[in-house]
């Protein structure tokens, strides 16, 4: 039998179906910054709302790497790949964001290229908890 062993939890809320977690984004040369994000292992790559691009430093969001998403119904648009140094529950990663001008107020979501590829993951989702270690 295997047995994983897990550093920390984080407990949300019964009537919630996401799990919504605090982040802090760190952009350089500036204070930072809380948000909210979605865990969503169903998403390939993270995605944040257009909103914080200037917050991070980034005029010109064309700039980024050009990457095709889809999004749940299938939709395609076109997106921007920029790196943005996060915290997550007190552990600083680098992740891949995808933002789009297509997109009015998304929710933040971190997904698995970057985010998950950081950590063992956990959900347990009856009790609401989500185990990680990194």
């Amino acid at each position: 039998m295997i047995q994983l062993h897990f550093a920390h939890q984080h407990i949300y809320s019964s009537a919630d179906h996401t799990v919504n977690v605090p982040i802090r984004i760190r952009p350089s040369g500036t204070p930072p910054f809380a948000e909210r994000a979605i865990l969503d292992t169903g998403a390939a790559i993270s995605r944040f709302d257009k909103s914080i691009l200037a917050r991070l430093g980034i005029s010109d969001m064309k700039s980024g790497v050009p990457k095709k998403v889809y999004v749940a119904d299938n939709t395609e648009y076109q997106g921007y790949i920029h790196e943005v140094d996060i915290e997550f529950l007190g552990r600083p990663m680098r992740i891949p964001a995808v933002f789009c001008d297509d997109w009015d107020r998304v929710n933040n979501l971190l997904g698995m290229e970057g985010f998950f590829q950081q950590m063992l993951a956990a959900f347990d989702h009856a009790r609401r908890r989500f185990y990680f270690s990194a």
